[in-house]
């Protein structure tokens, strides 16, 4: 396997998907994927909503099924999943997906881990040095009340982690920062 793997990881609106699909820009064979799209592929089936619903309408009460929003079903389906294989459960497949990608893949962006247990399995999986890891911070943008989610703490596992503080949520600083660390990646 030749390809490392960025980790992007912040709250909500912090503007993941956003710098994923700039620095996947950077370079066309480059992937960016997301931990949770097999799970949302699994509750637009077992529901029979339209996939694209999976984000645009999580929330919305006109797609309540069974008393429940697509996020209230989403949490149900994954909180099961960890109750019966583990809290790494996800990492553990991601992990799996990374390892059968295409050794051509220079490199692949994953902006949605927001868990030490995700984090765990794909460190050792793929190992620190092909790991990188960007911690992003906005001003205003906290993690959601109630949830498990936090920063990623990489403590003493290797993994380079660098830290975007954006206080003003301005994206072309961001990418700049991207970009620098993008450009670090495809020397390695």
């Amino acid at each position: 396997m030749s390809f490392h793997v960025l980790i992007m990881n912040g709250p909500p609106l912090v503007g993941k998907d956003t710098l994923a699909l700039y620095a996947q820009s950077l370079n066309p064979q480059s992937r960016h994927v997301k931990l949770s799209s097999r799970l949302k592929l699994s509750v637009a089936t077992l529901f029979d909503y339209p996939i694209e619903l999976m984000e645009t309408g999580k929330d919305d009460p006109q797609y309540i099924k069974y008393g429940k929003t697509i996020r209230d079903h989403q949490i149900a389906l994954s909180e099961s999943i960890k109750s019966v294989y583990g809290n790494d459960i996800y990492g553990r497949l991601l992990a799996d997906r990374l390892l059968s990608m295409p050794m051509q893949t220079p490199y692949v962006i994953v902006s949605d881990l927001r868990l030490h247990e995700e984090f765990l399995p794909i460190v050792q999986a793929l190992g620190a040095k092909r790991i990188t890891l960007l911690r992003l911070h906005q001003e205003g943008r906290e993690w959601e009340a109630g949830t498990s989610f936090r920063y990623i703490e990489p403590g003493d596992s290797g993994v380079r982690t660098f830290d975007i503080d954006n206080p003003k949520g301005n994206r072309e600083y961001a990418k700049v920062f991207v970009r620098g660390v993008v450009e670090r990646i495809e020397q390695i």
